[in-house]
């Protein structure tokens, strides 16, 4: 394919003690899926490493911070597509984090709000679709 971009980004599931998902509901300007749940992460920086990317994106957010060894890797996804007729491809490191801090810690930075659900409800939301694949891979363990 000519003209495809590369990214590399991290991302987390979220899991609480209820074993619910916690998602990012993205705003209607965000051009990869707007008004959709995603998981929570971003783009791993040139000077970063995954983990590095991880936590720096939880801080910003959800405004927490969780040491590396609360951060456990999961697996690896690579997710290829098309957007305005540019071809791309995101390989995804994805980690998950048991969340065991009271949820009004939680100050969302980027999004227009968050949500726990349970993992039966997650095929009936409007997902993005990258992370539908990762989750629908989660859900299979």
């Amino acid at each position: 394919m000519t003209n495809q971009k590369m990214l590399e980004v991290s991302a987390v599931i979220i899991i609480d003690s209820k074993n619910r998902v916690l998602l990012q509901k993205k705003d209607s300007d965000y051009p990869l899926g707007s008004n959709k749940w995603s998981l929570f992460g971003g783009g791993i920086e040139k000077d970063e490493n995954a983990m590095d990317a991880v936590q720096r994106e939880i801080k910003e957010e959800i405004g927490i911070s969780f040491n590396k060894e609360k951060i456990k890797f999961l697996d690896e996804f690579i997710f290829k597509g098309e957007l305005n007729g540019k071809f791309f491809r995101v390989n995804h490191s994805i980690f998950i984090i048991e969340f065991n801090k009271d949820i009004s810690e939680i100050r969302i930075g980027e999004g227009v709000g968050f949500a726990f659900f349970e993992k039966e409800e997650l095929t009936k939301l409007d997902l993005m679709l990258p992370t539908k694949k990762i989750l629908e891979r989660f859900l299979k363990r």
